[in-house]
């Protein structure tokens, strides 16, 4: 599966247990202020790695490394 914007943004939402989100036109916006906690970025990876075969390696499964689409895209773009 090819790794867009969309495929993350679609993640989030089900991690996060919602169908809507705050808008994320800024993707330097960091997703903790939409409601992303620990929990859920948990989720959130376990849903990425899922949906887009990969395994993202432990030193890049943090939330200060991955906290806006933009950073997710970068780090999803070395393991693919």
């Amino acid at each position: 599966m090819d790794i867009t914007f969309e495929t993350i943004h679609s993640a989030l939402l089900e991690a996060l247990d919602v169908a809507v989100l705050p808008s994320l036109a800024d993707r330097n916006r960091d997703l903790t202020e939409v409601g992303l906690d620990s929990i859920g970025f948990i989720r959130f990876i376990v849903t990425l790695e899922a949906e887009l075969g990969v395994e993202i390696p432990e030193e890049y499964i943090l939330l200060a490394r991955m906290n806006t689409l933009n950073k997710v895209m970068q780090v999803l773009s070395t393991v693919k």
